[in-house]
């Protein structure tokens, strides 16, 4: 009955295969997920500079009641365009508006719940 539960000779190369057989395919899985979050990074920094254009024409109607007709277009064109608008933004952190609002307008903003600040 011992003599049964022998295994074949071939079981003892089959299993080292097997286990550097799974180590060579997870190499090969995790670099094709490596390329793949790449490819997904480097779309994702290419669509940057759209989305950016698309929020700032966006906001063009309050730019323009903000700081009126000529001045809300000119700052939403600067804006709009991707690297000059980004460092325009990074200034103005610093310096303040560029382009100063109406005079004496005073524009309140309504948060979810309907409280409004200013």
């Amino acid at each position: 009955m011992a003599a049964n539960l022998q295994q074949p000779d071939n079981a003892v190369i089959v299993y080292p295969l097997k286990q550097e057989l799974r180590k060579i395919m997870t190499s090969v899985l995790r670099r094709i997920i490596q390329a793949g979050g790449a490819r997904v990074a480097v779309k994702a920094a290419k669509s940057i500079p759209v989305i950016g254009t698309a929020v700032a024409i966006g906001l063009i109607g309050y730019e323009v009641k903000k700081k009126g007709l000529i001045k809300g277009v000119v700052n939403t064109a600067l804006d709009a365009t991707p690297f000059v608008g980004a460092a325009k933004n990074a200034i103005e952190l610093v310096t303040g508006d560029w382009l100063a609002d109406k005079p004496g307008l005073e524009i309140q903003m309504v948060n979810a719940r309907g409280n409004r600040w200013k």
